[in-house]
């Protein structure tokens, strides 16, 4: 029972929800047939967490009731009862918080000293501190008083009891926390020592899974001290421990609370608001710009890593001058109340007197919370590319869809006062380009105006972009230079990496190439984890894939001959260099809703990997090249991208060419064969290839004009 109720609790750690909700419900069912209280009660209570993450909030309730009634000791009950607090406060049900809290510190004073007892001491403690910052942030008082609480007391007497015990985690812990608390009531010297004392500790036992937290509270307290100095080392310690989690961080026990978001993702980038904030005197120096820049790469891996629930990502560090001379690196970075753009341009002949040593020069613009507004993003993606629903479906889900979009785009437009004119729920064409190429003109100054000269002086060809996150949904082609009425794509080729440490610097043997192509042309009904699924017919797809035979040979499977067997078979038989996938799919920051779908089936990220990872076991080269030519990314995910990034790093291909948006497969296929065409050309790079293809279509037609066509194809990874 034990050993199954661990297994329920691992998948639960790694978000295979209803997976864990299954084990747990079995394991229960067998602990209760062996009359087992203590296991009914640990399986209840597992149960309750699951039930939490899978956002149901009245069954995992339920669950802590039934464990609080079936415990047989007050250990158990005090576990059962923390975690009904930490869900109603979650819920902000702060009457209800009232009620139990005062039982929860009845039942404290019946545990015997235990590290039980310390954790259960120290667990309330912080969750009553986050529900007092929230409140506090309300200024709404009457809640806060539900909340009166003496977190010091217990949190003293956990120091004491772990003290007493020998046990220098636990008693590491309780300190680091009650600095917290000092730290968040602005008494910063005694929150200062004890958050020395409890890093010490962590590092005395090496725990850094501890000892990250408390070198990120240090480097908080030091900065709010005045001594910026001491914070950038503190945070820089925090954020090389992290890197030595990699393997571990979804591993750490439940006692940390650990969630990526809230304990991992803000050290990154309060380091990096540190690194970027001038000095009194003077500018951001390059050595802190460089740091800013590799800061910034490893929030990347640590979010593909959170996202993959593992690290098996393989990293090696990239000089950009060695990749491409020809190539800026743009990070683009929002950070709390501002928008931070570092660029890497290489050091050309005109720019070396300056800096004859380095290869490349590193720049940077803040763009400050008066002149930034972070919505300017999604107003943008918004309206180059509403969510259209493809007329195939319902025409109620077409309705609704159009109605929705019109009143967000006619929204947008009231903020920056622009007029549009709906029409048969549309906008007029001219008004919607008006609102387009305003919005897309101010993310283009504030992104690439201040470095417009440097670009030019360098003779770059290519903008590589590593996107924070929130970016990545928003094709960097279409921004617009209301100077030179250009769009960003018609000056240069672009491409997006998740981190220049993940590429692989080769570049396309082009030669004689062949491809593994393969789609479905054909309307899909199926059944999958008991929920129909229904995709529309893509009618061009078996077009565009003979047209990619003529430029590319190498065979072709199409509908009910795409299996998952076939795949494998052709992957093991052939090496293709290239292989084309002209099929519905979706990308999420979920892995599990990532996925490309075969006949009448689903392959989600990790079994993409799989099947493309087969060529290692035959012998055959890295793959060169994955074509995606029909994914979308999810609707009403903002972090949606995230999964195209996860497939391009984890097929282990070299550069992946995918949409983020579904247009008409009209267009698709004429992109698809003029960008083969053009790959042939020895002179250019997949970049530039990618560039002319859409350049040409946008020529074919005054409708292929329009960003919604052309813009969502991008190129993630090696761009060369």
């Amino acid at each position: 029972v034990k050993a199954l109720q661990s297994l329920g609790d691992i998948l639960r750690g790694v978000g295979k929800l209803a997976l864990s909700q299954l084990i747990l419900e079995e394991t229960l069912t067998l602990a209760k047939q062996l009359q087992s209280p203590q296991a009914i009660t640990e399986n209840l209570i597992s149960l309750g967490k699951t039930a939490r993450l899978q956002e149901q909030s009245t069954k995992a309730l339920d669950y802590y009731q039934k464990a609080v009634q079936e415990s047989p000791s007050p250990d158990l009950i005090i576990q059962a009862q923390l975690s009904k607090l930490e869900l109603l406060l979650a819920q902000n049900n702060l009457s209800e918080a009232k009620i139990l809290i005062p039982e929860i510190e009845y039942i404290l004073t019946k545990l015997p000293p235990s590290r039980a007892a310390v954790y259960a001491r120290i667990t309330l403690a912080k969750n009553i501190m986050k529900k007092r910052t929230g409140v506090a942030h309300s200024h709404n008082e009457a809640s806060e008083n539900y909340l009166q609480f003496p977190i010091h007391n217990h949190l003293a007497t956990a120091i004491k009891l772990a003290h007493n015990l020998g046990d220098k985690r636990a008693k590491s812990n309780a300190m680091g926390i009650l600095g917290n608390l000092y730290e968040q009531h602005q008494r910063l010297d005694e929150a200062r020592e004890l958050t020395e004392g409890a890093l010490l500790l962590a590092e005395t036992i090496n725990a850094p899974d501890l000892a990250y937290q408390w070198q990120w509270q240090l480097g908080r307290i030091l900065k709010v001290q005045g001594n910026r100095k001491g914070a950038i080392a503190s945070y820089t310690k925090s954020v090389k421990t992290l890197k030595s989690l990699r393997g571990d961080l979804v591993a750490i026990s439940s006692e940390v609370q650990f969630s990526f978001r809230e304990s991992v993702e803000p050290v990154y980038r309060e380091l990096v608001e540190l690194l970027l904030q001038p000095p009194a005197q003077g500018e951001v120096t390059q050595e802190n710009l460089k740091q800013a820049r590799e800061v910034i790469e490893s929030l990347q891996l640590a979010e593909l890593d959170n996202f993959f629930r593992d690290a098996c990502l393989d990293t090696q560090p990239v000089e950009i001058d060695k990749l491409d001379q020809k190539a800026a690196i743009f990070y683009p970075i929002i950070l709390e109340k501002r928008l931070e753009i570092v660029v890497s341009l290489p050091n050309t002949s005109k720019n070396k007197r300056s800096n004859p040593k380095n290869a490349t020069i590193l720049k940077h613009k803040t763009i400050s919370a008066a002149e930034f507004e972070q919505n300017t993003f999604s107003d943008l993606r918004t309206v180059i590319a509403p969510s259209i629903v493809n007329p195939q479906r319902s025409s109620r889900e077409l309705e609704d869809r159009t109605r929705d979009n019109l009143a967000t785009i006619q929204e947008i437009a009231k903020r920056r006062g622009i007029g549009v004119t709906p029409i048969d729920g549309n906008i007029i064409l001219a008004e919607r380009q008006k609102l387009y190429k305003d919005i897309a003109g101010q993310v283009y100054d504030w992104v690439i105006r201040p470095f417009e000269k440097e670009i030019k002086a360098s003779e770059v060809e290519t903008l590589v972009f590593v996107l924070d996150t929130a970016l990545l949904n928003l094709p960097m082609s279409v921004l617009y230079d209301n100077q030179e009425g250009k769009f960003l794509l018609e000056k240069y080729a672009i491409a997006i990496t998740p981190g220049l440490q993940l590429i692989d610097s080769k570049q396309l043997v082009r030669g004689k190439l062949n491809a593994f192509k393969a789609g479905i042309s054909q309307a899909v009904d199926f059944e999958y984890k008991n929920q129909k699924q229904s995709f529309s017919e893509l009618p061009n797809v078996k077009n565009e894939l003979e047209a990619i035979e003529q430029q590319v040979p190498g065979g072709i499977i199409i509908n009910d001959k795409f299996t998952t067997t076939a795949i494998e078979g052709t992957i093991r038989s052939i090496p293709f260099p290239v292989v084309h996938l002209a099929t519905h799919g979706q990308f999420s920051s979920d892995p599990e809703d990532t996925f490309i779908l075969t006949w009448k089936d689903r392959l989600n990220v990790n079994q993409i990997n799989t099947l493309l990872q087969l060529r290692e076991e035959v012998g055959t080269n890295a793959l060169e090249l994955l074509v995606l030519s029909a994914c979308e990314t999810a609707t009403g995910d903002k972090r949606a991208a995230l999964g195209l990034a996860g497939v391009a790093v984890r097929s282990g291909a070299r550069s992946t060419l995918a949409t983020l948006w579904q247009v008409d497969d009209k267009g698709t296929a004429e992109l698809m064969i003029e960008f083969y065409k053009q790959l042939k050309d020895t002179k250019i790079t997949k970049a530039e290839a990618l560039r002319r293809a859409q350049m040409a279509l946008m020529a074919k037609d005054n409708k292929y004009k329009q960003p919604y066509y052309w813009a969502p194809f991008i190129l993630v990874g090696n761009w060369l």
